[in-house]
């Protein structure tokens, strides 16, 4: 199985701060910055992985700690054509 990609796009002064985050769950998700100017990241998760991910990332938000701008999918390494289907906006909501 393969990762899962998805793009975000966060406040730049807490790209750092999320990565930390994000890869302290061993093997669940890493995170790349893609330009780092407008804060756009790219999390690949791992299979099996993507609820609690998911999860940590709307705790993050909900706590403040992260304010998330924009979210968008994409796999097999394309660039993302669409946003997240809406049940998936309604997670980050």
């Amino acid at each position: 199985m393969q990762t899962s990609k998805y793009i975000l796009s966060i406040d730049r002064r807490e790209i750092c701060y999320l990565q930390w985050i994000i890869e302290s769950y061993d093997g669940m998700a890493s995170m790349r910055t893609i330009n780092p100017a407008n804060g756009e990241i790219e999390i690949s998760i791992s299979p099996g992985c993507k609820e609690e991910i998911f999860s940590l990332i709307k705790y993050l938000k909900e706590e403040g700690s992260i304010r998330v701008k924009d979210k968008s999918y994409y796999k097999n390494g394309q660039r993302p054509h669409f946003l997240w289907p809406a049940f998936l906006w309604t997670f980050f909501l």
